[in-house]
């Protein structure tokens, strides 16, 4: 293979030095510039001024002296034609200075030629290259990397020369050597003449830079003499490969990494082969004062200030993804084998390798103590392979084991007096790049103030990331001064200015006095308008006055009976005049109403009977004998019937029973996690405060008609119920069934002029599936709760009913309807956020130890205010689980623990992200369903989606089920829908779950994407209206189907892209 070596060296076999293996480090580096077809991270270019252009070509002669001195500066990397990689040390390479023909050279200009060849990223190669390296270069009086080039004036020849060799487009030819560029140019504009300078990475690392600008500082001032010795790069890569003890770093890294089973992922940041083409940065320089206290407190605390830095950027990783014990990478100097002029040695030794620490119950003494001592064994394996590291892992193969990188590095540019030679040179830029999406670059320059240089790709500002930062430190420099032993979890990365930030966004300090209940706000209603129609309900209508005489004349019934004032009374009716009467009539008592669905099972219904304590029911005489299968054989429950036949002759004057404002209102069962339903009880204050708001809302004045469709066993019935006859507008009841066909809710809307409706939004789906501006004219709101609202029902429903405002709404069973309002905006894109708070209402996005998590940080939502509810019927030990004493405001204050993941958004609203019990870990990342199903909405014949985990003989898988918009008829029944589904993966022929899976892949991670996409005539939905995934078909997966893990370094690498 020689002759092969020969034939691609110029010169032939004359210009070969030497010949050998590539280390370990360089080998991922190549196998990633070889699939990498567009930009280089590793390419790190920095742009000098030179006060005249003799400076600029005297720098460019001491360069390549440098260059001559030095074999891996010499070095090319060679692969076609053998059998493995080699590098190849060239006798004799020079640096070209090439004039590419901007501004006034005064020489033949000349553009370089194109290069097919380049070098791409490494897994464990990843570090900030140029920091620092120069002398002159203060970067880190800069601030934000982007706002800089915006807010300056950049002369066109410097933008012109820096664009030649951009890293996110252009490449080095690592094939050639030396893997050096060098691009000049005159800016006469500022009498100055500029030198664009780019190292690749496959040759250096931060120290060889700090030693060539050393050593060009030197032969500036003619010191060849005080030379340090050369040291070939070879010794050291066989010292590697000889000196690697496999079996020894593979214990040590098992037992750091054995149980992680999830990849740290600040932000959710898991893009770990960008490139940094989004990438922005911010540098900082810590003030004097914060360093030495830094110095001082590592000392007294017998660890290295590298070890503050990582406890902290732990902290921060920590509070960014979620995890309590956090893994990340950290840079090793990789030169600690103590051969002999390893420090002066040049080449790539740098290594990236992980670090997992323990925060979870540590003191902040332990906690640093903890982390100096990880870092110290860690150093004994400085020379393992990132991907051995990673197989120690309990993740898939092919899943990056950390996205968030630290490079504590030390500077010692400036010894021996070097910088004096480069007089007349400044430093105007320099460029860094990481394949990690969250990156923090440390410089410790022994004296003086840190420098903090901060790369975050993606939407996360590096600013705000690095304020981050210097909050932990100066917090744990408090705590460890004042309070060692104080628990970690005591401190937070929220700064103060955003602690009052989203504290601001999640309150909502309007109030509305509670001055009645609800049914006396609508016995006003009758009083002052007796005539209004109040309900409509097919061709039956009733008054204000008739309904408020009705209500009454059962209520003094009911009194009679002896119910009394937080009683519970249940209800069993289907939507009629009836129901109302007699939901309202329960409250006129003081007693709480209790929805019992008649269709339920009848097991369901006896336990919600013995649950809620229930001594008498009001029914309609059709559910008689349902009812009574389900009555517990003890107790005498009474019935009441809501026929009027044991009532109609009673008073219709208003019953004067005082109900206190926490009084129960109604009682609603929802899942539990036992399989038992829990009963939550809501307050009166609570729905008066719910329905208040809303009027000041909508402002309807009474010239609203509401649609009342939702079950009643679901809270948002209550919205439709109550609101309309609070404010005298006219309430029409859809028949039962009727709330499952948007056919015939069509014919309602447009018979009855209908103006508001409420949907879950896959009923909207559905909805939206016909014709509805023929039919919907009428209608002024939508309000969507229930479930998360896609942005293409969000576009759709404003795109064809322009007239319509539409709501999308939040709420718990355990707050009073909803606690969350966002009015939709046609710019609301995949992500629809739920809102703000109601009024008198608060929320909070915290971490598990009840911590204000970071804006654009996934956490769980806590309710505070008059929105909650009072508690679980009967169950003190659920309430008290549920709704915990708030760290925030005023003592005694409770919080209500959703469960539900959301994030506040960067216009300071939230978003709602799915259950925490509904995530889903797959290859060892966590999914949010919705984002997969948001995807699948975009793709265009999708009317409905769904995502679903599925365990299989190959592990977790996702299972996409979509209907198209050539379906029929929506809102099939559950049964329907899974017969219709179980003889075949698909029904609507102009949608290919194949070809789907492959739009998918263009926008979402491969991991992401479902191994399978069964496509439906409808999704199934359930009672409520909400989609019924238990009805989902199970889907038949081929053997092309399933995930397969790579298996082998080359497979995981690939894997990886």
């Amino acid at each position: 293979e020689i002759d092969s070596v020969a034939g691609q060296t110029p010169g032939g076999m004359a210009n070969v030095q030497d010949v050998y293996p590539l280390a370990p480090l360089q080998e991922g580096m190549l196998f990633h510039h070889q699939l990498q077809q567009e930009g280089d991270a590793y390419v790190t270019p920095t742009l000098l001024a030179f006060d005249t252009r003799e400076r600029l070509e005297r720098f460019v002669a001491s360069l390549n002296e440098v260059v001559a001195r030095h074999d891996i500066l010499r070095t090319a990397v060679l692969w076609e034609g053998l059998s493995k990689p080699v590098q190849v040390v060239n006798r004799q390479a020079q640096v070209a200075l090439e004039w590419p023909g901007i501004g006034s050279t005064g020489a033949s200009a000349h553009t370089p030629s194109d290069v097919p060849a380049g070098a791409g990223k490494s897994e464990g190669a990843d570090e900030y290259l140029v920091t620092k390296a120069l002398p002159n270069a203060d970067v880190h009086q800069r601030t934000d990397v982007t706002a800089d080039a915006g807010a300056v004036a950049v002369p066109d020849v410097r933008a012109q020369l820096e664009s030649l060799i951009d890293p996110t487009r252009h490449r080095i030819d690592v094939r050639s050597a030396p893997m050096i560029r060098l691009l000049a140019a005159q800016d006469e504009k500022n009498s100055r003449w500029l030198l664009q300078l780019a190292f690749h990475h496959l040759i250096s690392d931060h120290t060889t830079l700090e030693r060539i600008v050393h050593e060009i500082g030197l032969l500036q001032q003619g010191r060849s003499s005080a030379l340090p010795p050369v040291v070939p790069f070879r010794n050291f890569v066989a010292q590697a490969v000889l000196a690697r003890d496999d079996a020894a770093h593979e214990a040590f890294f098992r037992q750091m990494l054995g149980s992680v089973q999830e990849t740290t992922a600040p932000f959710g940041l898991l893009d770990v082969q960008g490139g940094g083409a989004q990438f922005n940065e911010h540098h900082e320089r810590l003030s004097d004062d914060l360093s030495a206290r830094i110095r001082a407190m590592a000392r007294q605390q017998g660890v290295s200030a590298a070890s503050v830095f990582h406890l902290a950027w732990a902290m921060l990783v920590s509070a960014t993804s979620g995890q309590g014990s956090p893994v990340f990478g950290t840079v090793l100097f990789g030169r600690m084998t103590g051969a002999e002029g390893v420090d002066s040695a040049m080449g790539m030794f740098i290594n990236t390798l992980p670090v997992r620490l323990r925060l979870d119950h540590q003191s902040v003494a332990r906690a640093l103590a903890h982390t100096h001592d990880v870092l110290a064994a860690l150093l004994r394996h400085e020379m393992a392979p990132l991907a051995m590291a990673q197989r120690c892992a309990d993740l898939p193969s092919g899943s990056p084991l950390f996205t968030g990188l630290i490079n504590y590095r030390h500077d010692s540019a400036g010894e021996d007096g070097a910088d004096a030679g480069w007089e007349g040179v400044q430093v105007l830029s320099e460029e860094e790049r990481t394949n990690y999406p969250f990156s923090l670059a440390v410089n410790d320059p022994a004296r003086g103030a840190f420098g903090l240089s901060m790369q975050i790709d993606g939407p996360v500002s590096a600013q705000r990331i690095s304020a981050y930062l210097v909050r932990l430190l100066e917090t744990l420099l408090d705590a460890l001064a004042s309070s060692p032993g104080a628990p970690l979890e005591s401190l937070t990365v929220v700064t103060p200015a955003e602690e009052a930030q989203l504290l601001q966004w999640g309150m909502n300090a309007e109030r509305h006095p509670f001055t009645c209940p609800v049914h006396e706000l609508i016995a006003q209603q009758a009083q002052a308008r007796p005539d209004r129609t109040a309900l409509v309900f097919g061709t039956q209508r009733m008054s204000y006055g008739e309904l408020n005489a009705c209500a009454n004349q059962l209520a003094r019934h009911l009194l009679a009976q002896g119910v009394q004032r937080d009683d519970r009374v249940g209800i069993a009716a289907e939507r009629s005049l009836d129901m109302l009467v007699g939901l309202l009539a329960i409250m006129k008592t003081g007693a709480a109403y209790v929805p019992l669905e008649p269709t339920l099972p009848a097991d369901r219904l006896q336990y919600m009977i013995e649950d809620s304590g229930l001594q008498l029911l009001v029914l309609q005489p059709k559910f008689r004998n349902d009812l009574r299968a389900a009555l517990p054989a003890s107790g005498n429950i009474r019935m009441v019937l809501l026929d009027g036949t044991d009532w109609a002759q009673a008073s219709t004057e208003n019953p004067s029973v005082p109900v206190h404002r926490n009084g129960l209102a109604y009682v609603m069962y929802t899942s539990g996690s036992t399989g038992k339903p829990k009963g939550v009880g809501n307050r009166h204050v609570s729905l008066f405060n719910q329905l208040v708001w809303m009027e000041a809302l909508f402002q309807s004045g009474g010239n609203d008609v509401v649609l009342q469709k939702t079950p009643y066993s679901f809270d948002v019935s209550l919205l439709e119920l109550f609101w309309p006859l609070t404010n005298g507008s006219t309430l029409v009841i859809a028949a039962p069934g009727d709330h499952r066909d948007p056919a015939r809710l069509m014919d309602v809307i447009r018979t009855h002029g209908v103006t508001t409706i409420h949907f879950v939004p896959s009923m909207l789906q559905a909805f939206m599936a016909h014709d509805v501006a023929a039919h919907c004219a009428s209608l002024k709101r939508i309000i969507c709760i229930g479930e998360a609202l896609p942005a293409s029902v969000t576009h759709d429903v404003l795109q064809r009913l322009p007239q319509v405002d539409l709501y999308n709404m939040y709420g718990p069973t355990e707050a009073a309807i909803d606690v969350t309002s966002w009015l939709c905006r046609p710019d609301d894109v995949l992500n629809v956020p739920i809102g703000r708070p109601v009024s008198d209402t608060r929320a909070y996005v915290l971490d598990a130890a009840l911590r204000l998590v970071p804006q654009g940080t996934m956490g769980e939502l806590y309710l505070g205010g008059i929105s909650l509810a009072r508690g679980y019927v009967n169950r003190p030990d659920l309430t008290a689980e549920r709704f915990v004493a708030s760290p925030f405001g005023e003592g005694g204050e409770r919080l209500y623990r959703t469960g539900d993941l959301v994030r506040w958004n960067d216009a300071g609203q939230l978003e709602y992200l799915g259950r925490i019990d509904e995530q889903v870990k797959v290859r060892g990342f966590r999914i949010e369903l919705g984002e997969v199903e948001a995807q699948l909405l975009q793709v265009p014949g999708v009317r409905e989606a769904v995502v679903v985990a599925r365990g299989t003989a190959q592990g977790t898988q996702l299972v996409g089920y979509v209907s198209g918009l050539s379906a029929g008829s929506a809102g099939a029944s559950s049964r329907e829908a899974a017969d219709a589904a179980s003889d075949a993966n698909g029904r609507d022929d102009e949608l290919d779950g194949a070809d789907i899976r492959q739009r998918l892949k263009a926008a979402l991670p491969d991991y992401m994407v479902p191994s399978l996409i069964v496509v439906l005539d409808a999704l199934p939905l359930n009672a409520n209206g909400k989609i019924d995934r238990k009805a989902l078909p199970a889907p038949v997966f081929d053997a092309g189907d399933a995930y397969e893990a790579p298996e082998g370094e080359l497979e995981t690498q690939l894997a990886q892209l």
